[in-house]
């Protein structure tokens, strides 16, 4: 028997939907995709206007739905927050008489823990949990900043009212479907560097131990270049595919070259601009990584997006870290034509992790969105710096100018 799924990714300004059927042996064909462009609806990595959202989702699932004579009853959303980070938790609750009923309950007592720093939790995962008068149980526990969560909240709540959402964190599943066992179970470090963030997930001994969201990728390295030379970003994007180099050090042989008929350059010169904000990040993620006492808890690293784009990088990392690094490709049974590289790995680790089929045999009527209302600005002032992964990390004015006025609905 087949399960149907509608599988739906949220990546910066887009958002991707696609309609597969799973068989029972895990075979998986691709019924139908669409994608949409979502700018002004999420800003920085915040949902602004949760009613345009949903409209958005809903249009997509009901026209494929209908082009299908599909009825569907939920679907699955991945979603990356700006702020994401996660902290190792341990709480305890009095025992129930079932195993099970102790479990749910000490499950209900961790997520509803309150953290430091104005920060929510998002999801939980459990480590393990020790049975006795008193349940004790050890967590991962994902966050985000409070404004994050509570419009992650809206925007579900909404959706609701149309089909049931299912949503996962982004970068926890990324790293579920792409790493093996053995690398979960030895210690591995996954990045994924697209455009706009780098998501981390660190797995031990088969468990997530680290998963965070920085607010800076690819596009700062070329917004670098594109200052440094004055150029317009497509030609720092141009120089940067075509030309970049991670460090000087890894520059074998330096040429002089031009672009837009006036600019010349080295290829040390543009190494220079790759490598200062390489090593800052890098060195940043090392940072936070030994500051949660998990330095020696992987053996390897995994690299994927754009960053794969730039010679020698994977060379860098390794030389920075002292730590073995891998890239990792799209394989063309999980590519999906038309839907760019971040978002595919989104949508293809959600199909082959989820088997809950998405239809029903009864129509569900859609409600129509709340009227949109005007937009007002306010000011947030609430700080998170003290142990965000971003907020001390210097030079992000690029892109966090509005992240802390950000208008909402």
């Amino acid at each position: 028997m087949k399960q149907t799924l509608f599988t739906i990714g949220l990546v910066q300004d887009k958002l991707a939907v696609v309609l597969s059927s799973k068989s029972t042996s895990g075979e998986i064909e691709i019924i139908d995709s669409a994608t949409q462009d979502i700018k002004g609806i999420i800003r920085n990595g915040v949902i602004v206007n949760p009613n345009n959202m949903l409209a958005n989702i809903n249009n997509l699932l009901e026209n494929m739905a209908s082009k299908h004579n599909i009825k569907i009853s939920n679907y699955y959303l991945a979603i990356e927050p700006h702020t994401l980070r996660s902290e190792i938790i341990e709480v305890s609750c009095n025992a129930e008489r079932q195993l099970a009923d102790s479990e749910k309950a000490i499950e209900k007592v961790a997520s509803e823990f309150k953290l430091d720093n104005n920060r929510k939790i998002i999801k939980i995962k459990k480590h393990e949990i020790k049975t006795g008068t008193t349940v004790t149980g050890k967590f991962i526990a994902i966050s985000t900043a409070s404004f994050i969560k509570n419009q992650i909240d809206k925007t579900i709540a909404n959706c609701s009212t149309y089909y049931k959402p299912i949503y996962c964190i982004s970068p926890l599943i990324e790293a579920e479907y792409v790493l093996t066992e053995k690398q979960k179970n030895d210690g591995t470090l996954f990045l994924n560097f697209s455009d706009h963030t780098i998501s981390l997930s660190l797995f031990q001994n088969g468990l997530p131990m680290l998963v965070a969201t920085l607010p800076l990728g690819y596009q700062n390295i070329v917004n670098d270049i594109s200052k440094k030379f004055g150029v317009d970003i497509s030609i720092a994007q141009l120089m940067t595919k075509k030309y970049g180099v991670a460090a000087t050090n890894f520059v074998e042989s330096d040429r002089k070259f031009r672009v837009a008929e006036q600019i010349d350059f080295t290829l040390k010169e543009l190494a220079g601009v790759i490598e200062a904000r390489l090593c800052e990040t890098i060195d940043f993620i090392l940072q936070e990584i030994a500051k949660q006492n998990l330095k020696d808890a992987y053996k390897e690293i995994v690299l994927f997006g754009n960053i794969n784009n730039i010679n020698s990088a994977k060379e860098l990392l390794e030389q920075q870290s002292n730590k073995k690094a891998l890239e990792y490709v799209l394989s063309s049974k999980d590519t999906i034509a038309n839907i760019e590289p971040k978002l595919n790995l989104t949508i293809t680790s959600l199909i082959n992790s989820k088997t809950e089929d998405c239809t029903i045999s009864e129509v569900h009527k859609p409600v129509e969105p709340t009227p949109k209302t005007k937009n007002t600005q306010s000011k947030d002032t609430r700080s998170d710096t003290g142990r965000s992964l971003w907020g001390r990390f210097t030079n992000l004015t690029d892109t966090l100018t509005n992240l802390g006025n950000t208008a909402f609905e």
